[in-house]
């Protein structure tokens, strides 16, 4: 069938009269049709679970009219609002041309200027801070605002560093030059930099290192060890190889293993990052027969959908999952969707941090058979299991 142009436009003309008449009609009586408010609402998957209801958002899709008309509706009542300044210039949600970052970054300007302006009309000359206009009102230098008194443990917030609530330029060093005996020694007040705090202890499974802060990852020419419960990196001559998991140096850009990168992990103990196996990670290829020696890792996501793997036999000598970098920032073991019946992981003797997720592995048996609570290392840990093999008609399989 073909339409001129002519038909088209009385066509058009014909939609758009009735929807201005029944518009017109809603703003007389102030009623919407019935149809214009039902809504078909779609669940949109986030992440996490498919399982959890809680990993969808809902998105409702109404009458495609309805939203023309909101729209028209909207642009009249801002213009309206703009036109007789009746928003404040504050006003960011809901803004052309505005936004959540437009709000904090007329907040922070708004705030440095008033901090700037009550120092240079306020303190006296020479004050970076004060409390007051009289000179003895002046605030310590190590002070990044306001101050109870004139001494750096009166400080509001600190400028540099927090120590203990005296605010310092650098944390205590861990060592200290002893003018008598022209001789480095240990500080007994030393102290390490977490963020802007000096602590005396680095957090649970940071590592401390010999020039006084807590990292996540030992530098290089350095390796992690264990002195007493603290773990710290130190010089190696010979440094145990380490290698980078996935999303770090080279393997940035990287978003699971597979053939072509698995052989960078030949050889390595510990692996600095994390590891992330799907579907593409067991399909042929030029090398995909790797055997991974790795002891020391920090998290392992695993998620496909075929027979491609009866079990994780390729970590048989994982001892430590660090977890110092989760899965969506909850997880540092993820087995899900595999075809394994058994885990394999027959070294592993710490999670150290993190949770455990295995779920939807229609074959995988004797999970109640592994010591978890043995495993982790503190009491936020625990292990979420569903969708797996029912443990009880496991039978007398092997494990």
């Amino acid at each position: 069938m073909v339409v001129d142009d002519e038909e088209k436009a009385n066509i058009l003309n014909t939609f758009f009269s009735t929807v201005f008449t029944v518009e017109n009609e809603m703003l007389a009586t102030g009623s919407v049709p019935q149809d214009w408010r039902i809504a078909n609402v779609v669940p949109i998957f986030k992440k996490g679970s498919k399982s959890e209801p809680g990993n969808y958002r809902p998105v409702s899709l109404t009458s495609i009219v309805g939203k023309i008309f909101e729209g028209f509706l909207r642009d009249v009542i801002l213009d309206y609002l703009n036109e007789n300044n009746c928003l404040t210039p504050y006003q960011h949600g809901f803004m052309r041309n505005r936004s959540c970052q437009t709000n904090l970054i007329s907040f922070y300007e708004e705030v440095s200027y008033r901090l700037d302006h009550v120092t240079s009309s306020i303190c006296q000359s020479g004050c970076q801070r004060c409390k007051g206009k009289y000179s003895s009102d002046c605030c310590h230098e190590q002070c990044a605002a306001g101050c109870t008194g004139p001494k750096n443990t009166d400080c509001l917030a600190c400028l540099n560093f927090n120590n203990s609530g005296i605010c310092e330029l650098h944390c205590p060093h861990p060592t200290i030059y002893n003018t008598q005996t022209f001789q480095t020694i240990p500080n007994p007040n030393a102290r390490y930099t977490f963020g802007a705090t000096c602590v005396i202890k680095c957090p649970y499974n940071y590592l401390a290192t010999d020039v006084g802060s807590c990292t996540l990852f030992c530098p290089q020419e350095t390796e992690e060890t264990k002195v007493g419960d603290v773990q710290k990196c130190e010089k190696c001559d010979k440094c145990a190889k380490v290698c980078y998991g996935l999303g770090m140096d080279f393997l940035k850009t990287a978003h699971a293993i597979n053939s072509t990168n698995i052989q960078h992990f030949r050889g390595c103990k510990k692996i600095v990052g994390n590891l992330v196996f799907l579907s593409e990670s067991f399909q042929r290829g030029s090398d995909n027969s790797t055997h991974l020696t790795v002891e020391d890792l920090d998290d392992i996501y695993t998620s496909t959908h075929g027979d491609e793997l009866d079990s994780l036999q390729v970590f048989e000598n994982l001892r430590v999952i660090w977890g110092r970098l989760q899965y969506n920032g909850a997880y540092s073991l993820v087995i899900r969707n595999l075809s394994i019946s058994s885990l394999g992981l027959r070294s592993l003797k710490v999670i150290s941090s993190g949770l455990v997720l295995i779920e939807g592995n229609s074959k995988l048996c004797f999970l109640d058979t592994v010591p978890w609570s043995d495993l982790f290392r503190n009491s936020r840990q625990i292990i979420l299991m569903t969708g797996n093999k029912p443990q009880p008609t496991c039978g007398s399989q092997e494990k």
